[in-house]
This record gives structure tokens, C-alpha cells and sequence, in this order.
């Protein structure tokens, strides 16, 4: 049997394997970081919290759903396959358990992450530093259920190849 080639946890998210990740090595629980994004959302005067799980072009994602306002905002969560994690960075096969450790680890990190990230975006927005259409314009739910994210990102080739017109500008952003 051939040996797969590891790609690590860290190349599957898109950085180098060797980087040292935020909250690396958390113990913290999923539900914990959940209840601490609730608590920091509630702190900055958002409503209807919520979490899922979806998956879009074949990827998991968690979701993070919450309302400021009358804006509705949804932050999505990629998750690695679970298979990313069967092999170590020598390209070792792991044992399921230890497999299963490492995915569970990884989820962990995640949560925490996303943490951090809310908190900083909402911070930002109540010192006055951005505001909530900057901090969140691409996590913004649109009528028909997608973020708008998810609606303008595919047509970035074709604004920037001058393909696809945009009204004139008017004024800084």
C-alpha cells in the first residue's frame, strides 16, 4: 500500500504546517466557545443567536447566525475533512482514536478563533474604530438566505477584468 503524502491540519487550512496557530493546544470545549460568542454578541447588543452545521461544495461548515439591529449576519466556520487528520506530517497513518483527537483539536481551535474574531470585529465597531456594514458586509444575510459574501465573491473576476461595469464612484469609502 502506498504512502499518502501528510498535508496536516495546517496546509488544509491554508497556512504553512509549521506556523503556531491561535489557541493551539486549547482544551476548551466546542459548547464552551459557543456560550462565550452568545455572551460577547449579547454584550454588544445583538439578538437571535444561533449555531448549525451546513455543507457547501462538499465541505463542513459551522455557522455562526446572529442579528444587530434589523441586519442579519451569518459567519460561516470551514472545517477540515476528518480525513485530513489520518496521517501525521511524516506522513504516518494514525490510529482512528488519535485521528479523532487531533480533528476534535482542530474543531476546538476553530471555535476559539472564531471567538477571537467576533469579539475584535464587534470591539472595532462599538470603540467607533469601523463600523458593522465594514466589519461584517460580506457575512451580511441577503433576502433569498445567502450572505452576500457568498453572492458578490464570484463575480470578482469579472469586475476586476472590467468585464462586468460598476456604477461610478461617488464618494471614500
Amino acid at each position: 500500500m502506498a504512502k499518502r503524502q501528510a498535508a496536516g491540519a495546517g496546509a488544509a487550512a491554508g497556512r504553512r504546517d509549521d506556523a503556531v496557530s491561535y489557541a493551539s493546544g486549547t482544551a476548551v470545549p466546542v459548547e464552551r466557545s459557543k456560550a462565550e460568542i452568545e455572551r460577547a454578541l449579547a454584550r454588544y447588543g445583538c439578538s437571535e443567536f444561533g449555531t448549525g452545521w451546513a455543507k457547501h461544495n462538499g465541505m463542513d461548515f459551522a455557522h455562526v447566525t446572529f442579528k444587530h439591529g434589523n441586519t442579519s449576519i451569518m459567519l460561516g466556520l470551514p472545517m477540515p475533512p476528518a480525513a485530513d487528520f489520518m496521517y501525521d506530517a511524516r506522513g504516518r497513518e494514525r490510529g482512528q482514536a488519535t485521528a479523532e483527537e487531533f480533528y476534535a483539536a482542530e474543531k476546538r481551535r476553530r471555535w476559539r478563533a472564531l471567538l477571537l474574531v467576533i469579539k475584535a470585529k464587534l470591539e472595532a465597531v462599538s470603540s467607533g474604530i469601523s463600523t458593522l456594514e465594514r466589519e461584517f458586509l460580506s457575512d451580511v444575510v441577503l433576502p433569498n438566505g445567502q450572505t452576500l459574501g457568498a453572492w458578490a465573491v464570484p463575480m470578482l473576476g469579472e469586475i476586476q477584468s472590467g468585464r462586468l461595469a460598476l456604477p461610478a464612484h461617488t464618494e471614500a469609502t
